[in-house]
Formats: C-alpha cells, structure tokens, sequence
C-alpha cells in the first residue's frame, strides 16, 4: 500500500479529530480511534485499508517527526513554512543548530509535510521524554516495527516523509527504514560538506589571484632587449653611439627601468647626458 500526500493529509486530519473528542488518555490512543480512522479512511481513500495500515503509517510519520523535532529541540530562529514545507532559518542560526546535531542538516533540504498537524499529536510525547530510549531498545524498536511492516505487506517507506518505495518482495534483504535514514543523512552531510568545501576553495583561489596580482604589481618591469632597440630607434639614436647604449643599458637594468620611466620625448635626453656626463661617459 503507497500513502500519498493527500492520504497522510486525511488521515493526520482523522487523529486529529479523534484527539479532539478524547480518544487519547495519557498518550495511548483507544480502539475505537483506530476503528473510526479505519472506516473513514476507506470512505475517503475508496479502497481497502485495515487497522494495521493505519498503525503502521501512523508509526512512521511519528518517527519522521520525532527526527526532525528532536533535531530542533532547545534553539530558536527557526520556523517551518507550510508552502515550502521547509524548515527556514539564517545560517547562523542553521550553524548552531547543526553543530549542536549534525541529524539537523538533513532538515535544510528535505521536506517534511503537516509539520503543524504532526507537532499537535505528537510532540507532547516528545516534550515528556517519550521514546528516549536507548539505542539497544530502539533498535530491538526498529526491527519490531518491519516486521509488522512485513507480516501485513504494508509499505516500507524512506524516512523522506514524501517518498515512498515498494518493496520488492523477490529480493531476500532490502535496506531497513533507519538504514535509509542513515544513508540520506550521509548523502546530504557530504553534499553540505563538498557546498560548504567548494566555498572555501573558492574564497582561497581569490585570495591567491590577489595576491599574484599584487606581486605582480609590485615587481619591477624587466624590458628586453627588442624593446630597448625598437624604442633607442624610435627617438633617433645616432648610429654611431647606438651600440654602446644598448649595451649600458643591458649592464645597467636599474637606468634602462628609469630610462622608460621617462616620457618619450625626455629619453633622448637621458641618453646625451649620459653621453657627455663625465662619469657615465667613459662607460659608454
């Protein structure tokens, strides 16, 4: 039997109705609740469904709600939005709440719908403690709970609260229902992981092009000697001192940088005092 989103709506309704005329003594629900959801359900669904149906779903939606409310327990800022179905709160606030329980990154991108409706019925239980066992009862729990979901062929659900898969009956094993809660959880702790690992990477590389612009700013020029030619020729060097000043600037990069420096019409200049200037003379 698949459960649809409109059915768990109906029958989230039909608990709550039971809740209001007082089926429910200490948080134990009566039979006759499950005989009045029964019958209305088949009313509204148009087909079979019995009192194990109802329990066994019932079952699961308060095991998706019980992770997500437990997830969200003691903070503040957040709030769950009926359109959305999600869970909205800023990053600081998502980053408290994950360091606190890393189960919480989970509920960033998975829906959980009548959030409203399933903290009515069940998060009393949650505030009294209910269902704070220990892991060996929730895991004797667990397996209790698929093998009724066996014996009556009801569905085996991912802990996704709108997602459903079949079962395939033909198959000797198939993953248990926290067992697929374990794996979406790790599938969405990697992908927050390789989000949260890509941003860091990326803030890193345009710190480092930064800085290799900076450096590279800051690095004095070094000409070569093409330009150094093209540009004593552009500004009519004499032929007969050309070579020796290619070949003082070559030895002396720190006057070929200041060289350039220069306008273009006050390098000539730098060339003639260099030329007749008596210390720089001799060594052109």
């Amino acid at each position: 039997m698949t459960w649809s989103a409109e059915m768990d709506e109906i029958l989230l309704d039909a608990f709550v109705a039971e809740d209001e005329k007082g089926n429910r003594h200490d948080g134990t629900w009566t039979s006759t609740t499950f005989d009045n959801i029964v019958k209305e359900c088949v009313e509204k669904f148009g087909h079979v469904i019995d009192k194990e149906n109802v329990k066994n779903r019932q079952r699961t939606l308060k095991t998706n709600f019980a992770a997500c409310y437990d997830a969200f327990r003691g903070h503040s800022g957040f709030a769950w939005n009926p359109e959305s179905q999600l869970f909205e709160a800023e990053l600081e606030v998502w980053k408290e709440i994950i360091e606190a329980n890393s189960n919480a990154a989970k509920w960033r991108y998975t829906r959980i719908q009548n959030y409203d409706k399933l903290e009515r019925l069940f998060a009393k239980d949650r505030a009294k403690g209910k269902g704070a066992v220990s892991a060996k009862e929730k895991s004797r729990q667990w397996r209790e709970e698929e093998n009724v979901d066996l014996t009556n062929s009801s569905i085996h659900e991912v802990e996704s609260p709108d997602i459903c898969v079949e079962p395939n009956s033909n198959s000797p094993t198939y993953a248990s229902k926290k067992q697929i809660e374990i794996i979406n959880l790790g599938i969405i702790g990697v992908a927050d992981a390789l989000k949260e690992g890509n941003a860091i990477a990326k803030e890193g590389l345009l710190i480092a092009e930064r800085k290799v612009a900076l450096a590279e700013k800051s690095r004095p020029r070094i000409y070569s000697e093409e330009e150094l030619v093209v540009e004593l020729q552009n500004i009519g060097v004499p032929s007969t001192l050309f070579v020796n000043v290619v070949l003082y600037f070559l030895k002396n990069p720190v006057e070929m940088r200041a060289f350039f420096a220069l306008p273009s019409p006050m390098r000539l200049e730098m060339i003639y005092k260099l030329v007749f200037d008596t210390n720089k003379g001799a060594d052109i």
